[in-house]
Formats: C-alpha cells, structure tokens, sequence
C-alpha cells in the first residue's frame, strides 16, 4: 500500500539518501521551510504534526528557539546599547539565574508559571526580594524584546508577580560623624576627593572620572560629565546614566580650597613620576596618573 500524497500546503515526509535520517518538512505562514528531522517516518509524521498545529495558531520558527538561544542573542544586541556596568548586570542575571532554570525550554513553551517557579526558587534559596525583583525587571525587559521582535504574542514574564521590593532606608552621616571623617582625611592624598563627596553629593565613579578640564575653580563650578566603572574588560569610562545626573555643581570654599591644594601636590606627584607620568587630565588619578581603581578608596 502507497502512503497518500501530500496536498499543496500539508508539509512533506521524506528519507535523505545521504545518511538514512527521516524529515518532516513544512512551509510555515511567514514563507520560511521548517525541517525536523527524525529517525522513523512515524517520528517524522509527529514532528510534521506539531508544525502543522504551530502554523495553525500562529506561531513562527522562533517559538521553538529555547530560551537560553534567546537571551543569548538579546544580550548580544543589549550590550551595544546599555552602560557596561548595566550590561554587566544583565549578564549576570542571566547567565547565573535565568538560563540555569529556563534555558531549554522553548520559547512558545514558556509560561507565567515558569518564571513565578524561578523567583519561590531563588528566593528559598536565600536571595533578597529586592534582587530577586531586579531578576524580574531584567526578564520582563528581555522578553518585551521578544514580543517586538515578533517570537512570542505576548510577554509571559509579564505576568509573573515579583517580591515586593525590600525597603532600604539611607542613612546619612551626622554632623559629628561628617567632622570626624574630614579630621581623618585631612593630609590624605585624596582630602579633597573626600570632601567633595561630602560638600557636593557626587557619586564614587563620577570623582574618579572627573577632570581638570570639567573644573573651573576660578569660577567656584565643576560638571559632571562622566563616571568610572570596574566592568570585565578592565576600567571603563562612560557617561552617566540620565541627564539629570550630567549636571553642574557648585563648589564651597571649603570644596576650592581644598582643590587648589590637590592640584599643586598632583604637580609635585607628576614632576616625581616623570616619564611613568600618563596625562590623562584626571584630577583624582594614581600616582603615575592613571585612573583610580574604585575599590582603592573603601
């Protein structure tokens, strides 16, 4: 008995004469040739079953990515629009939590169950609610990605529920506490960075980045205009994360005096160093002028 052929648009079964290996094949709504490959004809037919019933309710090849091939890729795309010490966190979160749990599961398999199973797990497994909420934020964003890139209908993380937040209360230093950290800094090499801290609220990395050429002392004022990230790839300066945040400040005359100051013992460090010297134009630089690592000022 001869097996019925195949009308126009109902996929095709086929043996490779190259190697014996059976195949479903079929054309699916956006014109792509989907092939799955099996090692009997009646595996081949329910594999062919399965794209048929795909392409009925929509779905497109991408549905059966898995997830860890996903997310892969979208932190390749990510990675040249975000800040390095962002991306670095994407990658970490997923690298770490997501893939581990998701990873082989297909992407039209994926369901607000899977994610919801993810955070009790991380979570039980002594993770803080705001990380586990960070993990959430991270996820929702990827797989928003999805829906646009026209993988999925809709964003099943979505319709996970994250842990609520920790509340963290920043605690400020005291008057008495903020005298007592100027007296310990004072003949520092960096007392002025210690002081502006104080004076002006800027952030570590943005005193690290900052340079000669975004201060003018004459006129009391700096501007902030960059900041200084320990990323994988090494020491990285890149811009601050919103716009509020690129912004001028006023300096005290406590903040000046102690610039001038800084500014005429790095001349000293530089005539010291000589040719070791690297003018970058760094007013908080090592010894040889190269950019602080951050970890140095804990």
């Amino acid at each position: 008995m001869t097996a019925r052929r195949r009308g126009k648009g109902e996929g095709s079964i086929y043996r490779r004469a190259s190697d014996g290996r059976w195949v479903a094949a079929l054309i699916m709504e956006d014109g792509r040739r989907v092939v799955r490959r099996a090692r009997s004809r009646k595996d081949a037919a329910a594999k062919l079953e399965l794209l048929l019933k795909a392409r009925a309710e929509g779905q497109t090849l991408a549905a059966q990515q898995s997830t860890a091939a996903f997310l892969t890729e979208w932190l390749a795309v990510v990675k040249s629009i975000v800040a390095p010490g962002t991306f670095e966190r994407y990658e970490q979160y997923v690298r770490v939590h997501a893939i581990p749990a998701l990873g082989r599961i297909r992407l039209g398999r994926l369901t607000p169950q899977h994610f919801q199973r993810l955070y009790q797990e991380k979570l039980a497994a002594g993770l803080s609610p705001t990380t586990v909420s960070h993990l959430h934020t991270v996820l929702h964003g990827a797989f928003a990605e999805a829906v646009r890139w026209g993988l999925m209908p809709r964003n099943v993380a979505a319709l996970a529920r994250p842990p609520r937040k920790a509340h963290v209360e920043i605690v400020a230093l005291t008057v008495e506490q903020a005298r007592a950290l100027l007296a310990a800094a004072a003949s520092n090499r960096f007392e002025a960075l210690f002081i502006l801290a104080l004076k002006t609220g800027m952030r570590r990395g943005e005193l690290l980045a900052l340079r000669w050429d975004d201060v003018d002392l004459d006129k009391g004022m700096l501007q902030v205009r960059g900041t200084l990230r320990r990323t994988r790839e090494g020491l990285t300066f890149g811009t601050p994360k919103t716009a509020a945040s690129r912004r001028k400040v006023v300096l005290s005359p406590t903040s000046m005096a102690a610039s001038r100051r800084h500014q005429v013992g790095q001349d000293e460090e530089r005539q010291a160093a000589g040719d070791l010297w690297q003018d970058l134009g760094l007013v908080f630089p090592n010894t040889v002028g190269r950019p602080m690592e951050p970890r140095d000022l804990l």
